[in-house]
C-alpha cells in the first residue's frame, strides 16, 4: 500500500494537515527546522525490507540528530512490520501483526506535504512498542520488535460451526415400525459334592429386546428369578421414549422426577411428559443404563455465559480453550479497563462439543505484545443437570403407579396413584428456580434451587419435598483443576469428599459419611509414578486400605486391600516385547485372603492374538492349581468369541469338598437394518436412547437408482466420502462408522441431520447423483440411506484437420440425445486436445464449434470404460 492509498483508506477527519515544521497539539512532536528529506531503507532485524523510501530526519554523517522526532512515511512502517490495518467503528485504527495487537489513533499522525501522513520515531517506541535505531553504516531505519527474538505462540481461532440447512433436500426416514435386536445373557452354575443332582443346579437369564414404533424406541428386559429351573419369567422394565426437539414423552418403567427425595419410593410405572419452552435439549451422544431420567432431559443443548473483568488500556485479553489453546475471542481493552465477552458457549452438547473445548482461560498481553508471557486467568465453569438459561423454562408432567414384583406374576401388582408436575425457570445464566407439585399418598410442595456463580468452581442444588414432613436432597461442591470438595446429604445421611492434588505424582484425599449410627472416616493418599501406582489409606476404626498396580517389564503386579479382604497378584509376561492385555501369554501366582477364608492359585494363561471385532481376544483359556483353607485342587476357564454376537465362558472349580461349574453365554442379534451378530453388550442399551443411520453407497452401474444384484457396496475409506452437519464422521464426538455386509453403521443421538457426500471420497470415475440428504434419526432403530453412485465418464482426445495438424481453440461439444438440454464443453488447447468429464450412460452427439463432428456421435454403456479416447476432425 503506498502513502496516497493508506491516507484515502485511513486518513480521518480529526486528522490534521500541518504547514511544514508544524506538528499538531495532538502529537506534541517539537520538530525540528533544520529536517531535511533522507532517502533511507527499512531494515526488520537483519533484513532490508523497503530499500528505499523518503524521511523527515537529519543525521551528521555520524549518527542521527534530534532522532526520536524524525517523521516517518506511516503505510511504509505498516508495511515493513506487516501490520494489517482495520478502521473500528471508533475511528481508531487496529494494527494486528503476528507479534503485536494494537489500537492506534490516527490523529496522532502527522500530515506531512513533503512524505504525506507520518509518524514520529518517538511514537513507533512508545506507542507500538517497537524499538528503532539509525544505522548509519547501512542507511537505513532498524527496527526491532521483540517477536523476532522471543517465542510467539502462534495460536489458532477456533472454527465457528457452519449453520446446518435442511431446506429443500430430500428427506429419509426411520422405520415407522422395526423390531431392532434382541439379545440374552443366560448363567448357569453348579456345585457337586458326593452325589451329582440337578437339586443344587442354579439357572438365571436374562433377555432383551428393543424395536422402534412411530419414532420412538421401546425396550424390554425380561429376568428369570435367580432359582432353580422352571421358575418365572417376570418383565423386569419395559419403557417407551419418544424425543423430538422441545417434546418429549417416556411411558413405562422409569424414576420418578422426585424419586431421589424419597428412599423408599419403589418401582414406578406410568407416563411422564417433558416440554422445553424456547430451547432445545442436549445433543448428548453417551448413554446410561436404565434409560431415561426425565430431569436429564430438561439440560439444554448450550449454556452460555457472560464473561467480564478488568486490565490496564491497550491490553490483548483473548478467550482461548483451555488445553489447545485455540482463539475463542479477543478484545483490545480501551479506556475504560473492562473487557466483556457475551454469549460464550461453556457448555456444548453439539456432536463436536466435549469437555475440552467448553473449558477455557483468559491471556491478557500487556501493549498487545504477544511475544511477551500472558498473565493467564484460568476459568472454571460447571453446568448442573437441569441448569438453564436466562429466560428459558421447562415443565415436567408425570403420572402412574408403584409397581410391585411378584414370583406370580409376569408383570407385577400396581400400587396406588402417583404423579407430581414441575416448572424449571432460568432466572439468569447463574441461577434456575424449578417448584411444582407432587402427589404420593398426599399433597407436596416440590422446590430446587441450581446455583452456579460466574466465573467460579462452586456450584449448589437444593431440592425439598414439603407436607407432613420435609424430605431435601443437597449438593454443594467446588471443584478446580487440581482441588475438589463436596457435600452431599438428605434429612437423614450426609457424606463430605475431599481431593487435592499436590502435583502429578502425588494427591491427597478424605471421605466422610454419616447415617446415624453408621458413620465412616477415610483419609490417605494417592502416589502416581509411572509405571507405579499406590493408594493407601487409613479409616476411623484403624483400617489400612489401599491398592498397588505396577508395570515393571516382564512382571504386572497388583495389590487391592479393603478391610479384611485382600487380593493379590503377580503376572510374568511371557509374550516377550508385546504387553500382555487382550492378547498374549502369561504365568498368574494369585492370592486372595478374607477374615474367614484363604486361596492361593498358581495359573498358566494363554489368549490368542486373533481378535474379536469388539477388540476381544478369541479364546482366552487359564490353567491353575489352588490351594487354600477349603482345600486344594484344580482351577479352570476357558471363554470365546469365535462365533461372532455370541460370548461362552465355561469355569470349574475342583478346590474344595465341593467342586463347581458354572456356564456363562451371551448372545445378541441385530435384525434391523439388517441381521448381524454383535458381540457388544451394551449396543441395545446404547440404541435405546441413541439412534443411528445405515450409510449404503453403492455402485449404480446402470443409473437406475435402485441397487441391483451384483451392484456392490461402496465401503472404502467411509469416514472421507461423508460429512454430518457439515463435519467430517471423525471429528464427531460419537462412534465410528462400523462396516457391515451391506454398508456402514454410524450411531448419532436422536434429531434431524445434514448428511452430505464429500467427493473427495468418491471412488474413481464414479460420482453421486444426489449430493446431499436431510436425515432424521430416531432412537430404538437405524435411518437406511441409500446413495446410488454412478459412473462418471471421461472422454478425451485431440481434434486434428485432414493433414492431421493439431486444431487450437475450437469447442468442442457432447449433446445427449436423452437429455439434450445437458451439454457438456471444452476448448481445445495449443496441441488440440480436449477433456470432457461428467458424462453418463448415453448416446452424444458430437459438435465441433456447432457442427458435427467426424465421428459425429458417441455411445456410452454400462461396459464402457470410465476414461475413453476419441480423436475427432471437423
Amino acid at each position: 500500500m503506498n502513502a496516497q492509498d493508506f491516507n484515502n483508506l485511513y486518513l480521518t477527519d480529526n486528522s490534521t494537515v500541518l504547514e511544514p515544521n508544524q506538528a499538531p497539539a495532538a502529537s506534541k512532536i517539537p520538530l525540528s527546522g533544520k529536517f531535511t528529506i533522507l532517502p533511507l531503507g527499512i531494515n526488520v532485524g537483519g533484513n532490508n525490507v523497503i530499500p528505499s523510501t523518503t524521511v523527515k530526519g537529519l543525521e551528521n554523517g555520524k549518527e542521527a540528530i534530534d532522532f526520536n522526532n524524525w517523521l516517518v512515511p506511516f503505510a511504509d512502517v505498516i508495511k515493513a512490520l506487516k501490520f494489517n490495518v482495520t478502521k473500528k467503528d471508533d475511528g481508531q485504527l487496529e494494527l494486528r501483526s503476528v507479534g503485536l495487537i494494537i489500537k492506534f489513533d490516527p490523529s496522532l499522525l502527522v500530515n506531512d506535504p513533503d512524505i504525506g501522513q507520518a509518524i514520529s520515531v518517538e511514537q513507533i517506541k512508545n506507542i507500538l512498542n517497537i524499538p528503532a535505531e539509525f544505522s548509519i553504516a547501512e542507511y537505513a531505519l532498524v527496527f526491532n520488535p521483540s517477536w523476532l527474538t522471543e517465542n510467539v505462540n502462534d495460536k489458532q481461532y477456533q472454527e465457528k460451526e457452519q449453520p446446518v440447512i435442511l431446506a429443500g433436500l430430500p428427506q429419509i426416514n426411520p422405520p415407522f415400525l422395526s423390531l431392532t435386536g434382541i439379545s440374552q445373557r443366560t448363567n448357569l452354575s453348579q456345585i457337586q459334592g458326593t452325589n451329582f443332582s440337578n437339586n443344587n443346579l442354579n439357572y438365571n437369564s436374562e433377555f432383551k429386546t428393543l424395536g422402534s414404533v412411530v419414532g420412538g424406541s421401546l425396550f424390554s428386559r425380561i429376568q428369570q428369578i435367580n432359582s432353580n429351573v422352571g421358575s418365572n419369567w417376570q418383565i423386569n422394565e419395559l419403557q417407551y421414549f419418544h424425543p423430538s426437539p422441545y417434546t418429549d414423552y417416556l411411558i413405562g418403567t422409569q424414576a420418578p422426577f422426585w424419586g431421589r427425595f424419597d428412599r423408599n419410593q419403589g418401582e414406578y410405572f406410568g407416563t411422564t411428559i417433558i416440554q422445553r419452552l424456547g430451547y432445545t435439549p442436549a445433543n448428548n451422544s453417551s448413554f446410561s443404563y436404565g434409560g431415561v431420567n426425565p430431569l436429564d432431559k430438561l439440560n439444554t443443548n448450550e449454556v452460555l455465559r457472560t464473561i467480564t473483568g478488568k486490565a490496564a488500556p491497550g491490553t490483548l485479553v483473548q478467550l482461548v480453550t483451555q488445553n489447545s489453546n485455540l482463539i475463542v475471542g479477543e478484545q483490545l481493552v480501551d479506556n475504560s479497563a473492562k473487557y466483556r465477552f457475551e454469549n460464550v458457549v461453556t457448555a456444548s452438547n453439539s456432536l463436536t462439543g466435549n469437555a475440552e473445548s467448553q473449558n477455557y482461560k483468559l491471556l491478557l498481553y500487556p501493549g498487545g505484545n504477544l511475544s511477551g508471557k500472558p498473565e493467564e486467568i484460568p476459568l472454571n465453569y460447571r453446568n448442573l443437570q437441569g441448569q438453564i438459561n436466562k429466560g428459558k423454562s421447562a415443565f415436567v408432567i408425570s403420572a402412574g403407579t408403584e409397581r410391585n414384583r411378584t414370583n406370580q406374576s409376569f408383570f407385577g401388582n400396581l400400587g396406588d396413584f402417583q404423579g407430581g408436575a414441575t416448572y424449571y425457570f432460568g432466572l439468569s445464566n447463574e441461577i434456575t428456580l424449578g417448584t411444582g407439585v407432587v402427589y404420593d399418598g398426599s399433597t407436596q410442595p416440590y422446590s430446587e434451587i441450581l446455583y452456579q456463580p460466574v466465573n467460579s468452581p462452586l456450584t449448589f442444588k437444593l431440592g425439598a419435598l414439603t407436607g407432613n414432613q420435609i424430605s431435601f436432597n443437597a449438593d454443594i461442591s467446588y471443584r478446580t483443576n487440581n482441588f475438589s470438595l463436596g457435600f452431599g446429604g438428605d434429612e437423614k445421611s450426609y457424606n463430605t469428599n475431599l481431593f487435592w492434588a499436590l502435583n502429578r505424582k502425588v494427591s491427597l484425599f478424605s471421605n466422610l459419611y454419616s447415617s446415624g449410627t453408621n458413620n465412616r472416616l477415610e483419609t490417605g493418599f494417592n502416589f502416581n509414578l509411572q509405571p507405579v501406582f499406590l493408594s493407601l489409606s487409613y479409616d476411623y476404626k484403624n483400617s489400612i486400605n489401599g491398592a498397588l498396580n505396577a508395570r515393571l517389564d516382564p512382571f504386572l503386579i497388583g495389590i487391592r486391600k479393603y478391610n479384611q479382604n485382600i487380593s493379590s497378584e503377580l503376572i510374568y509376561n511371557l509374550s516377550g516385547s508385546r504387553l500382555f492385555g487382550s492378547t498374549g501369554n502369561a504365568i498368574s501366582l494369585k492370592y486372595d485372603t478374607d477374615d474367614k477364608n484363604y486361596l492361593g492359585s498358581l495359573n498358566l494363561i494363554y489368549r490368542t492374538p486373533w481378535k474379536s471385532k469388539d477388540g476381544r481376544s478369541l479364546l482366552d483359556l487359564e490353567f491353575g492349581y489352588g490351594n487354600g483353607s477349603q482345600g486344594h485342587g484344580i482351577i479352570t476357564s476357558a471363554s470365546t468369541t469365535l462365533v461372532p454376537g455370541l460370548g461362552l465362558r465355561l469355569t470349574y472349580s475342583a478346590v474344595s469338598n465341593n467342586s463347581s461349574l458354572s456356564l456363562n453365554l451371551f448372545t445378541s442379534l441385530l435384525l434391523q437394518p439388517s441381521m448381524n451378530f454383535s458381540g457388544d453388550e451394551t449396543k441395545l442399551e446404547k440404541l435405546r436412547t441413541q439412534g443411528g443411520i445405515l450409510l449404503q453407497p453403492f455402485l449404480d452401474k446402470n443409473n437406475n437408482g435402485r441397487h441391483d444384484h451384483g451392484e456392490d457396496f461402496y465401503t472404502e475409506d467411509i469416514e472421507s466420502l461423508f460429512l454430518i452437519n457439515n463435519q467430517p464422521l471423525n471429528k464427531l464426538g460419537v462412534s465410528r462408522p462400523k462396516i457391515v455386509s451391506k454398508g456402514a453403521l454410524f450411531e448419532l443421538p436422536p434429531g434431524n441431520y445434514r448428511l452430505d457426500i464429500d467427493p473427495a471420497g468418491f471412488p474413481l470415475g464414479w460420482k453421486a447423483i444426489q449430493p446431499a440428504y436431510a436425515v432424521k434419526v430416531s432412537p430404538g432403530s437405524y435411518t437406511t440411506v441409500l446413495i446410488p453412485l454412478i459412473p462418471a465418464y471421461v472422454v478425451t482426445g485431440r481434434v486434428i484437420d485432414k493433414e492431421g495438424k493439431p486444431i487450437t481453440g475450437v469447442s468442442v461439444e457432447f449433446v445427449s440425445r436423452s437429455h439434450p438440454e445437458k451439454r457438456i464443453t471444452s476448448l481445445t488447447n495449443s496441441n488440440g486436445i480436449y477433456y470432457l468429464e461428467d458424462l453418463n450412460v448415453s448416446t452424444y452427439n458430437v459438435l465441433i464449434d456447432g457442427k458435427l463432428a467426424q465421428p459425429n456421435t458417441l455411445e456410452i454403456n454400462t461396459n464402457s470404460k470410465t476414461f475413453l479416447e476419441l480423436n475427432l476432425q471437423p
